[in-house]
């Protein structure tokens, strides 16, 4: 099978081809939810549950940066990561039993590659 082929859902729309790539993550790495904010603290995408979406992308610059404690309960483990590109930086909230290292290159090369294709498109 081609890589191709197995992308049966395919958008134009940057937002849901990386919500429909978050949630595939989470049914891959056994997540509760991932929450892509821009570094302005605003949700760019968000799949699965565990955490509110607008509170995680505007607390997950400075839960990165600044090591804040994230100030609302969270009944898991959770983590921030930040994905920078050419001209910006977002920045990955992830809840559930995983590390950073199980989500790192290949769910970061995974939200890069979709905002590649979308920005050359």
């Amino acid at each position: 099978m081609r890589k191709e082929d197995r992308r049966v859902r395919r958008t134009q729309n940057k937002k849901q081809a990386i919500t429909h790539y978050l949630k595939s993550c989470i049914l891959r790495l056994g997540m509760r939810g991932l929450v892509l904010g821009s570094k302005d603290g605003l949700v760019v995408a968000a799949a699965g549950d565990g955490v509110d979406p607008e509170a995680a992308a505007a607390y997950a610059p400075f839960v990165f940066h600044d090591k804040w404690d994230f100030p609302d309960d969270v009944d898991t483990s959770y983590f921030v990561d930040a994905i920078p590109l050419a001209d910006d930086t977002f920045y990955l909230f992830a809840v559930g039993n995983t590390s950073e290292a199980s989500i790192g290159r290949r769910t970061k090369g995974g939200i890069r590659r979709i905002i590649d294709e979308q920005l050359a498109a």
